[in-house]
């Protein structure tokens, strides 16, 4: 399983990522040469706050982690679209099966017919989706993400 997260920054204890993506085919038990993940915010449950403000007073007790949406967002409206009806996704995660007979790893462009059983690599671009068009409701001059991680788990 892959799993990736990045910090919306600045915010509360907002961020954006995936998890458990199954990345093995379960038809034909091979990896997949390539899959896509789009993503939307979440809310850590720990910091109080409706904007883009990180200096908030910690949520006693925690909330759990919840997706931010339409019905959920901080009443300021932030993190919604200009029509103010939707939340529109934060990113885009691509992530493509390195050759695993390559030592410079080229990327593979064709299906995989790499065995589940084989030890393989990927390469995962982030496509930043977060900007004033798509979120304008007080967009920060400072927008940034943290620096993603990703991570390779059993269930």
């Amino acid at each position: 399983y892959l799993s990736a997260i990045t910090m919306i920054a600045p915010s509360p204890d907002w961020f954006t990522g995936f998890y458990d993506m199954n990345a093995i085919n379960a038809d034909t038990q091979t990896w997949y040469s390539e899959f896509t993940v789009t993503t939307y915010p979440w809310d850590a449950g720990t910091e109080e706050g409706g904007t883009y403000n990180p200096n908030n007073d910690a949520t006693d007790p925690q909330e759990s982690i919840s997706r931010l949406d339409v019905n959920t967002v901080p009443s300021t409206g932030v993190l919604l679209n200009a029509m103010q009806d939707d939340v529109l996704p934060m990113a885009t995660w691509t992530c493509r099966l390195e050759d695993p007979n390559s030592v410079s790893f080229e990327v593979i462009t064709s299906d995989s017919s790499v065995a589940a059983t084989e030890t393989v690599s990927y390469s995962c671009d982030f496509q930043n989706n977060w900007s004033g068009v798509n979120h304008p409701v007080d967009y920060p001059s400072n927008a940034h993400w943290s620096p993603p991680v990703l991570a390779a788990h059993n269930t």
